[in-house]
């Protein structure tokens, strides 16, 4: 019983040495979001993501202007057969004469797609998906993070209030305990009472630590999320607004994380259709004009020389026939892919209906 007494001695003699503390700092569940809102660095990301996938989109507008290039060459050219008689031009190639000499060239060329199957387009609007992706994906995370400031809010207001009524517990115990304990030295209780009350005030106080051990940790994490640096006893936790009782109902199927699945899976079903039409040919313009000149025996020369020129027009037919198979391997990963999306989107949407009847009860029991 002794042993007893010293135990809520040692509770006891912080808690009437401590001095008063000033009054706490109210925290209101609509400054705390803003701060988080403002301090995420998910959200940061997710915002350059946004402005990442609209600069992709602007660097895909390119596949619909023509290309042009200027190339400038300079060579010796050894002649090994002296049989040929005359320089001729066949595309972008020039085959000089039948001296050993020194060449150069100048070539302007612009290629412009003619007709592709579609595939173009497609490629297009996959990139404005990947916009609409990044929307979605900033949303969602949004979300996310006042699904966890909510959830935090919620534990420290539960907390707070349960340390309040612990310490009013914690102050009627401690009445009770110099009761009796003056009773006993009256002569009317017995050392038995003494250490029941005794044992009571140090359950309150090992309860009160334990709340404050976790409403401790439930600030760390809330100041991870706002930036800001709160002290157990320096805050304290305003109640919500007064809204329950309000029906929860919501499509899940309109929720940015589900949306993000389904623009996922429309481009994939385009980058599929793009695997299958690179098995058909391109139709490519192109034309060029080139200056030539040549000296056998003079480097410059050779370029003081550049009068020959012509100019050339054409169409060009591009077909792949074979690349040892990797574009049908190609079109088989997508396929599965494909699916592996469908399933990852079946399971989405599983677990947000959960999540949704899970606040519909907890909402049905705020009322009660």
């Amino acid at each position: 019983m002794k042993g007893c007494l010293g135990v809520v001695c040692f509770f006891l003699f912080p808690v009437f040495i401590l001095p008063c503390q000033g009054q706490a700092r109210e925290l209101t569940f609509t400054e705390i979001l803003e701060q988080a809102v403002a301090n995420s660095h998910d959200l940061t990301m997710s915002t350059l993501d946004v402005e990442i996938s609209e600069q992709r989109l602007a660097e895909a507008g390119a596949m619909y202007w023509p290309t042009l290039s200027l190339r400038f060459t300079n060579e010796y050219l050894y002649d090994l057969s002296k049989e040929a008689t005359g320089t001729v031009s066949v595309g972008e190639t020039i085959i000089p004469g039948n001296d050993s000499t020194w060449q150069h060239s100048v070539a302007l060329a612009a290629q412009y797609l003619l007709y592709d199957f579609g595939a173009r387009p497609r490629k297009y609007q996959n990139v404005e998906r990947g916009v609409m992706l990044a929307g979605h994906t900033k949303a969602q995370r949004l979300i996310d993070l006042k699904i966890e400031v909510l959830s935090l809010y919620g534990n420290g207001l539960r907390l707070h209030k349960q340390m309040e009524i612990w310490s009013s517990l914690l102050n009627l115990r401690q009445e009770v305990y110099q009761l009796t304990q003056r009773l006993v030295a009256a002569g009317n209780k017995g050392r038995l009472e003494q250490g029941n009350a005794a044992i009571s005030v140090a359950e309150a106080l090992q309860t009160r630590e334990t709340l404050r051990l976790e409403m401790a940790d439930v600030l760390e994490k809330l100041t991870y999320y706002t930036g800001t640096s709160y002290q157990a006893g320096e805050v304290r936790f305003a109640d919500f607004p007064a809204e329950t009782g309000q029906e929860i109902s919501a499509d899940v199927l309109n929720l940015p994380g589900i949306k993000a699945y389904d623009v996922a899976i429309a481009q994939k079903k385009t980058e599929y259709e793009i695997a299958l039409r690179q098995w058909l040919p391109t139709f490519t313009l192109y034309s060029a004009y080139h200056l030539y000149g040549d000296d056998p025996t003079n480097f410059t020369g050779s370029i003081e020389n550049l009068a020959e020129k012509n100019t050339t027009i054409g169409v060009m037919l591009n077909m792949n026939l074979f690349n040892g198979f990797s574009d049908r391997a190609k079109v088989a990963r997508l396929d599965t892919e494909l699916r592996r999306l469908q399933a990852e989107k079946a399971k989405k949407v599983a677990e947000d209906e959960q999540k949704l009847r899970s606040l519909a009860q907890k909402n049905l029991l705020a009322q009660v």
